[in-house]
C-alpha cells in the first residue's frame, strides 16, 4: 500500500516537473521567437532606409533645402546691400526698387528651382532606367549563356572541340549538317542540338522582349537596338527553323536524310541565291545566327559601358558575385 502511494507521489511529481519544463521551454521559444522578429524588423528597416525609394527621397528633401537657402541667402543679401547704402533703409523710392528688384530675384530664384528640379527629375528618371536595366540583364545574362551554348552545339561538326560560350563563331553551311543528332551537353538528355537550340532561342527572345517592354530606354537607345536587333532575327528565322524542326518528325525522316546530303554536298561558298529551294532553309538560319551573334556583341558591349559608369551597379554585381 504505501510502496503505491510512493509510485502515486513521484508520478504526480514527474507530471509536475514535465510541465514545468514544458512552460520554461516554451518561454524560452517565445523569448527566442521575439528576439528574431525583432531582428527582422531592424533587418527590414535597414533594407527600406537604404532602398532606392529612400534615397531618392533624402535627394529631394536635399534638394529642396538647398532650393531655399539660396533664395534665403539672396534675399538677405540684397537687403544688407541696401540698409548699407542707404543707412536708415531709404525713402519710398528706394523701397519701390527693392520691391522690384525681390520680385526679379523671385523670378530668377523660381527658374533656377524649376530647373534644378528638373535636373533632378532627369537624373532620377535615368538612374531609374540603369536600375531596370540592370535587373532585367539579370534574367537576360543566364538565357544568353545557355543560348550561346546550343548555339555552338548546333554548328559545331562532329569530333569539334566546343568552346561553348564564344560569342562569335566561323562556320559555313557544312557545320549545320549534324543539326539533327543529339547535343552533347549533359542537361540536354540527348535531345537533338536543333530542338535545344530552338527552345533557348525562345527563351532568349520572351527574356528580350519583357526588357523592350518594360523599359522606355531614353538614355541607353544602344541597349534596345541590340535587343530589337535580337528580336527581329528572330521573328524572321523562326519559320525556317520550324521548317527544318519538322523534318525530325516521324514521317519526314526522308526529307531529313536529304536535307543531310545536300547539306554535305554543298559548296563551302554557297550564296542563298543560287542554292536549291530545298536548302533555303537552312541558309536563313545561318544568317540568323550571324545577325543574333551581331546583336548579343552589341548588347552585351552596351550592358558593360552601363554597369562600368554606375558604381551602384558594380556594387551591386560584386555583392551577387
Amino acid at each position: 500500500m504505501a510502496s503505491a502511494l510512493d509510485r502515486s507521489r513521484r508520478e504526480k511529481e514527474l507530471k509536475r516537473a514535465q510541465k514545468s519544463r514544458v512552460k520554461e521551454e516554451s518561454k524560452l521559444q517565445a523569448k527566442i521567437r521575439r528576439a528574431n522578429q525583432k531582428e527582422d524588423s531592424e533587418k527590414r528597416r535597414t533594407i527600406r532606409k537604404n532602398s532606392s525609394a529612400s534615397r531618392e527621397i533624402r535627394h529631394s528633401v536635399i534638394t529642396m533645402v538647398y532650393s531655399s537657402l539660396i533664395i534665403l541667402v539672396a534675399f538677405f543679401l540684397c537687403e544688407g546691400l541696401l540698409l548699407w547704402h542707404s543707412g536708415n533703409g531709404g525713402d519710398v523710392d528706394v523701397h519701390l526698387l527693392n520691391i522690384a528688384d525681390n520680385s526679379l530675384a523671385f523670378i530668377v530664384g523660381l527658374s533656377a528651382m524649376d530647373a534644378l528640379t528638373y535636373y533632378n527629375l532627369v537624373g532620377r528618371t535615368k538612374r531609374n532606367e540603369v536600375r531596370a536595366i540592370i535587373r532585367h540583364n539579370r534574367i537576360v545574362e543566364p538565357s544568353i549563356d545557355m543560348f550561346l551554348a546550343r548555339k555552338n552545339m548546333l554548328i559545331a561538326q562532329p569530333g569539334d572541340n566546343v568552346d561553348q560560350y564564344r560569342l562569335k563563331s566561323e562556320f559555313t553551311i557544312r557545320n549545320l549538317a549534324d543539326m539533327y543528332g543529339p547535343s552533347e551537353i549533359a542537361s540536354d538528355a540527348g535531345m537533338s542540338k536543333i530542338d535545344m537550340f530552338e527552345f533557348h532561342q525562345k527563351k532568349l527572345y520572351k527574356a528580350f522582349l519583357n526588357m523592350v517592354e518594360d523599359i522606355d530606354f531614353s538614355f541607353n537607345p544602344v541597349c534596345c537596338d541590340a535587343a530589337l536587333k535580337f528580336i527581329n532575327a528572330t521573328t524572321y528565322g523562326s519559320s525556317a527553323l520550324a521548317s527544318l524542326q519538322s523534318f525530325d518528325r516521324e514521317g519526314n525522316r526522308t526529307k531529313k536524310t536529304t536535307i543531310i546530303r545536300m547539306i554535305k554536298d554543298e559548296s563551302m561558298m554557297g550564296d542563298i541565291s543560287k542554292t536549291r529551294p530545298e536548302l533555303m532553309s537552312v541558309y536563313i538560319i545561318m544568317q540568323m545566327i550571324r545577325d543574333q551573334e551581331e546583336a548579343l556583341a552589341e548588347y552585351i558591349s552596351a550592358v558593360e559601358e552601363i554597369e562600368e559608369n554606375d558604381p551602384d551597379a558594380k556594387r551591386r554585381r560584386n555583392s551577387l558575385y
